[in-house]
């Protein structure tokens, strides 16, 4: 059985203009605050995290990033946090 999350990504990459603005904002809106607590964690202030958060969803909704995970690769979120990690450190 799929997973939501997958389809909603299938969505943003395969569907026309309607069903990619409405995965985009629904995929922004339910890893926001997991990818915030995720910076925050890293010790940086609030701002710095808010900055981070808001760049890190620029990548997502700007580039080809949602093309790049796969369900048989393994768990969206695991990819996320990867792709989160690194671009902390960069």
């Amino acid at each position: 059985m799929e997973t939501t999350t997958w389809r909603l990504i299938r969505d943003v990459v395969h569907g026309d203009s309607k069903m990619r603005a409405s995965g985009l904002s629904e995929l922004c809106e339910r890893y926001r605050e997991p990818v915030y607590h995720h910076i925050r964690r890293h010790a940086v202030d609030d701002a710095e995290a808010d900055d981070l958060t808001q760049s890190f969803f620029l990548v997502v909704i700007q580039g080809d990033f949602l093309s790049r995970p796969s369900p048989m690769l393994g768990r969206f979120r695991t990819f996320l946090i990867q792709a989160l990690t690194w671009h902390i450190a960069n």
